[in-house]
Order: C-alpha cells, then sequence, then structure tokens
C-alpha cells in the first residue's frame, strides 16, 4: 500500500502547478482555455464546497489532499479555523507561498501522510476533495477520518462521476473512457453511499453537478 502512495506521491508532486492553475487561471492561453472546456466540474465541485464549508456553525475544518491551499485560504478569509494537508510538498509549498503572499493568518499547511498522522485536535468537518478516487484502501481512510471529527463531525467527499454525461458519451468510442492515470476505483454514488454505510456512515445529502445547473445557470459566453 506504501507503494502505491509513493506513486500517487510523485503524480502531484509532478503535476502540482498544472492542478493549481484550474482555480488560479495562471496557465498559458491554451491551458486556461483547456481548462475551462474540460475541467470546469473540478472548479465547480470546489465552489460548492466552499459554499457548504463556509456556513454558520462551523470553526474547524480539515481539507485532506489540499493542494495549493486555495479552498483552505479561502475559508480561512470567512473566519474558518483551517488546516490542509497533503503528502506533497510541491502542493504544500504553493500553499505556503499563497498564505504568506495574502497574509493570512487562520490557515495552516501540513506536508504529511493523513492516514499516517496523528492530530491534537478535533474537526467540525473534514473535506476529502476529488481524493477517494486516487486511494488504494478507502475503509481504512474512512476510519481515518472518523477517528479525527467531532462527535456530531461531517464529512465532505467530492469525486467525478463514473457515469457522468461525458464518460457515458466515451463509451460509444472507446473500451473504456479515458480517467485520470493515478485514479484506481470507479465510483458514483450508489457505490459511494454502500462504501459509507458498510463502514459506519450515516450519509445525509448527496448532490450531483447536474443538480447544480438549475441553480447556477452559465451561458456558453460565461464559461469562455
Amino acid at each position: 500500500m506504501k507503494n502505491n502512495r509513493s506513486r500517487t506521491k510523485i503524480f502531484f508532486e509532478n503535476n502540482a502547478g498544472s492542478f493549481d492553475g484550474i482555480y488560479s487561471g495562471r496557465s498559458n492561453f491554451i491551458i486556461n482555455a483547456i481548462n475551462r472546456i474540460f475541467r470546469w466540474d473540478i472548479k465547480k465541485r470546489f465552489e460548492i464546497a466552499f459554499q457548504r464549508l463556509s456556513a454558520p456553525g462551523i470553526d474547524a475544518v480539515l481539507d485532506i489532499g489540499c493542494g495549493g491551499g486555495r479552498l483552505s485560504l479561502e475559508l480561512a478569509r470567512c473566519g474558518k479555523k483551517t488546516l490542509g494537508i497533503d503528502f506533497s510538498s510541491a502542493m504544500i509549498g504553493a500553499a505556503q507561498n499563497l498564505k504568506q503572499e495574502e497574509k493570512i493568518s487562520l490557515a495552516d499547511f501540513l506536508c504529511a501522510d493523513f492516514m499516517e498522522y496523528n492530530f491534537d485536535i478535533k474537526f467540525d468537518v473534514i473535506f476529502a476533495g476529488d481524493l477517494i478516487e486516487h486511494l488504494s484502501n478507502l475503509g481504512s481512510f474512512l476510519d481515518s477520518c472518523k477517528r479525527n471529527l467531532k462527535d456530531n463531525g461531517k464529512l465532505i467527499i467530492t469525486t467525478p462521476n463514473t457515469f457522468g454525461l461525458f464518460n457515458i458519451m466515451e463509451k460509444f468510442f472507446k473500451k473504456e473512457p479515458e480517467v485520470n492515470s493515478d485514479h484506481t476505483v470507479y465510483l458514483n454514488f450508489s457505490v459511494l453511499k454502500k462504501l459509507l454505510e458498510k463502514n459506519g456512515w450515516k450519509v445525509n445529502k448527496e448532490m450531483y453537478l447536474d443538480d447544480v445547473w438549475s441553480k447556477y445557470k452559465q451561458s456558453l459566453k460565461r464559461k469562455f
């Protein structure tokens, strides 16, 4: 299992800049256009997570796989005490630089493996954004989350939907849809719900990006 995590770590070390570019828009014109057309869903999941995590009554947030730290920093601006953890030193370096650049004190960042780290506090909410599909032992991950939450704490997970429109369309032309080379599992809500329930979790709410369009309609002009 450690070998799998090492491969995942190398993947994110090598791709730290391109992932952060999805949120920052600091890539070149062509890459920014590609991100807007093909990776809009990643940014949209970020926006929805922020709306949930910035709600009243949430004080301490753990952002697992925080990447370049942009969500943690946005939450800190809203007065939330956030800790971003990522085992990629390149990702954490970018997060620390952004924190210093923007002089934000409520966000802290830690370069460590969440599965092996013992925290001094428990959290109101743990957020795992587009992370679970990279893991090789989902049950152990969920147990670690439970151990680090307060009694009434919540876990928020985002992940690509295996049965999203583009994947279904791709099946007409290919044996298997293209996926991120570091993904270990195909997930949809039914499978994820069953996984959570088998590991002692109660699922309170699910949301698909398709549901979001009725509330956050965007014209093609706005998307580009």
